[in-house]
């Protein structure tokens, strides 16, 4: 077959001595278009023709096929396999070229509307993942907005607490354990009341040395985030037990830190950027009510 026109016009030309190998070739490289001699030795050209239009793979691929055969039904037999088109020999490089071309362009809006279906796809997908994301943040906010309006009508300190562990149990799936700390009137020592997912409210904490990261927390008034505490060499010296991640927010009202919520969970990379966002609401939240309860009770002469 000649092909020194096909390549003057820029193409690179890859061959295959028959039907086997011409499969192994589609295969392996995918050509644009496929020009296919009837005549091979092992496998015929209809025959490899067949077995590419059939699979979802290729299907997509012309194929001309080159024939010396004459008549109908030999070219009937071919569009049956699925050929795109066909060429008998002899041909000259001009026929061949145009044929080619032809074919390319053919490839080419196929290209081209695959590539469009795909992006239309990855849009729906992004419009269904937005759609989705929206719906649990309105639900996140619904809930958060109705904790606000409870712990605003409540100066039950016991109860503000447990009802931040249920809303953090809730809304964060990684969650294991919620420990509110609070400084003692001597701001000497932290107080801990801890809630676990599996037993809810337990009265005393578990022997686990996680002070030190609390602490941290409230002295430089910031959120502390350890994603995998067993790889950070920092708090290799702790024993947490089976606590991978921890999440300490401190509880501050006007610039004073009362306390910290602190989050554990027994998995690495727990908490994600909306977790985090989702819990530092629930601390301000918390700390502003447990404030506001302090306050009245001051007022009213009995401790909170």
């Amino acid at each position: 077959m000649a092909v020194g026109s096909i390549t003057a016009e820029g193409h690179e030309i890859l061959l295959a001595r028959n039907g086997e190998e011409a499969l192994a070739q589609v295969k392996k490289l995918a050509p644009d278009v496929i020009l296919l001699d009837v005549m091979m030795p092992d496998i015929s050209g209809f025959d490899v023709c067949k077995t590419l239009k059939i699979d979802d793979r290729w299907r997509h691929i012309p194929i001309i096929l080159v024939t010396a055969l004459p008549g109908r039904d030999d070219m009937m037999r071919g569009f049956e396999a699925g050929a795109d088109d066909f060429l008998s020999k002899p041909f000259d490089n001009i026929e061949l070229c145009a044929r080619v071309r032809s074919m390319l362009r053919i490839k080419n809006q196929y290209d081209l509307l695959e590539k469009q279906r795909r992006d239309a796809e990855t849009v729906l997908h992004l419009r269904e993942e937005l759609a989705r994301v929206t719906t649990h943040r309105l639900e996140e906010l619904e809930i958060l907005h109705q904790v606000g309006l409870n712990l605003m009508n409540s100066l039950d300190a016991s109860y503000m607490m447990e009802l931040i562990s249920r809303t953090t149990f809730k809304l964060i799936s990684g969650a294991a354990y919620c420990v509110v700390y609070f400084l003692s009137d001597d701001e000497e020592r932290l107080v801990p009341t801890f809630f676990s997912r599996e037993n809810g409210t337990q009265p005393i904490l578990p022997n686990l040395d996680s002070e030190e990261i609390i602490q941290q927390a409230i002295d430089i008034k910031e959120t502390v985030y350890i994603p995998d505490l067993p790889a950070d060499l920092d708090f290799t010296h702790l024993d947490l037990g089976e606590t991978r991640a921890v999440l300490v927010i401190p509880l501050i009202v006007d610039n004073r830190a009362m306390g910290a919520l602190s989050i554990d969970s027994l998995e690495a990379d727990a908490f994600e950027t909306g977790d985090r966002r989702v819990l530092s609401i629930l601390a301000t939240q918390l700390a502003v009510s447990i404030m506001k309860a302090r306050l009245f009770a001051e007022l009213g002469g009995v401790r909170v």
